[in-house]
């Protein structure tokens, strides 16, 4: 009789269900605020790039294009971005925060930091330090190109 194995010896259930429990702590610091962690990073790049390419944010977010296209359609649905055609290539956004989108990060940004600390708090230094190690090492390096549009 081949032996059963319990959910909870499924290392994609558990990094699932830590991805839920982190998804769960943001929501709720940012109930308030109506942000995703996923915009947030969004916004973050869009400000740290200075008018990129919607390629580029893609490359440096390791989202992938269509559901990066849907998240910059919705936040500059609400005002938070704005995406115009690009001047040097016809095919390519370029997108900016709008001065409402520069403080829905920095709102966001604080209320993440807090997320964070809480987690760490949770696993202690060593451990949340070990983890953040394993998943670097498990997922590809995002990166921030050179050609900015």
């Amino acid at each position: 009789m081949a032996t059963r194995q319990k959910t909870d010896d499924y290392l994609l259930h558990q990094l699932h269900r830590a991805n839920q429990k982190a998804n769960g702590y943001f929501t709720a610091a940012t109930s308030k605020l109506s942000i995703t962690p996923r915009q947030l990073i969004v916004l973050q790049l869009i400000d740290d790039l200075d008018h990129p390419s919607q390629a580029t944010v893609t490359e440096a977010s390791g989202i992938d294009r269509s559901t990066l296209a849907e998240v910059v359609a919705r936040l500059a649905r609400v005002g938070l971005v704005r995406r115009v055609k690009s001047e040097k290539d016809s095919r390519a956004y370029v997108l900016s925060l709008t001065a409402e989108g520069r403080q829905k990060l920095a709102a966001g940004k604080r209320l993440a930091l807090t997320v964070e600390e809480r987690i760490q708090a949770e696993l202690g230094d060593q451990f949340a330090a070990q983890l953040r190690s394993v998943l670097l090492a498990f997922l590809p390096p995002t990166s921030v190109p050179d050609g900015k549009e």
